[in-house]
């Protein structure tokens, strides 16, 4: 659902999942950055603190509302009031000069409904939850067909943007048994990425920072402030152990939290794929939507969503369905009206 006027509004909403986001588009402005950042000296870095732990004061202070096409940053609402502000990427037309002579014009491919891969010279972007959503503007359909208007313009994710590539184009693929050409994997690896989840550990002094500027630790530090002046040292002294042990304590939790969600969702295999026509083995990290792959006789770990589109197999998804017994799966020899693949993701 998105509200009339498309990319000229500054409000949308959209569905996620099960969650309905509340979008917002703010740019920054030259008079609030020079008065954010004169605040800042003047309050000795308390108005940064604030702003960090109240977004809907970070945004008001800093940001100026404009609509989606020239926003710089997009201030989230989920259905539980949660708030979170992520900047607008951007990969533009925008040329590179090489010894002046040369002009060098990079464009982005977005898959279109028909399953092909599009140039779009103006691709933007924005992360949220691990979830890229893309800037999805008029000039993306093919050919402007009553009821398509600039209200169409919305945000989505490459996994809707994939779905809607009916079944059928995937079966002609299939049934061709030549596979995607190298161009056409490439022009897909760029957009969707690789087929894998990937968990970053961030550093510690960035862990311990986010800690320390909790509200809780920056109450601690000004009452520890407090007490050395009145000359409370032993207990000031105390407090502060006891806050650094803790601050410690968390951040070792956080950090093998990490290490332990990044050990169980990286995980890759070698499968068989049919490309340009022949047979080859790849890492499953390499695969792309419209891929074929050849499952094996003994059975296999499958890193991806998939369509079967010839044979049987029995497939256990008790951990994604909780269901003890093995499913048996059968071909999608004939796909009829319009169904929509799976993401490959």
């Amino acid at each position: 659902m998105v509200e009339v006027g498309g990319a000229r509004r500054h409000r949308m909403t959209l569905e996620s999942g099960d969650h309905t986001l509340t979008l917002f588009a703010y740019r920054t402005g030259p008079f609030k950055t020079v008065l954010y950042y004169m605040l800042t000296v003047l309050t000795f870095g308390i108005l940064p603190l604030v702003l960090h732990w109240k977004q809907k004061w970070n945004v008001k202070v800093r940001m100026v509302p404009c609509n989606f096409e020239s926003a710089e940053y997009i201030f989230i609402v989920d259905n539980h009031n949660s708030t979170e502000l992520q900047p607008v990427l951007r990969k533009t037309d925008a040329v590179n000069h090489f010894f002046i002579l040369f002009r060098i014009v990079c464009f982005q491919m977005i898959p279109t409904e028909n399953g092909e891969m599009k140039k779009v010279a103006d691709f933007r972007w924005f992360v949220y939850r691990k979830l890229e959503y893309i800037w999805i503007d008029d000039t993306y359909y093919e050919e402007k067909k009553d009821g398509v208007s600039d209200d169409d313009s919305c945000w989505k994710t490459s996994f809707d943007i994939a779905n809607r590539i009916p079944c059928r184009s995937l079966l002609a693929v299939s049934e061709a048994n030549f596979g995607l050409t190298s161009s056409e994997i490439s022009r897909k690896l760029e957009f969707y990425g690789r087929n894998e989840i990937v968990v970053q550990l961030r550093p510690i002094i960035y862990l311990l920072f986010m800690e320390v500027i909790t509200p809780f630790y920056v109450f601690q530090i000004f009452s520890v402030t407090v007490w050395y002046n009145d000359e409370y040292a032993y207990y000031a002294s105390l407090i502060v152990c006891l806050s650094l042990g803790s601050i410690v304590m968390d951040v070792y939790q956080i950090r093998t939290q990490e290490t332990r969600l990044r050990s169980m969702v990286h995980s890759a295999e070698n499968v068989e794929v049919i490309r340009e026509g022949n047979e080859m083995t790849i890492g499953s990290d390499q695969l792309v939507p419209g891929d074929i792959l050849l499952i094996p006789p003994h059975g296999c770990l499958m890193q991806c969503d998939s369509v079967l589109m010839n044979g049987t197999v029995i497939v256990n998804e008790s951990v994604l369905t909780g269901e003890s017994v093995p499913i048996t799966k059968v071909g999608n020899a004939l796909v009829e009206n319009n169904a929509y693949s799976l993401s490959y993701r």
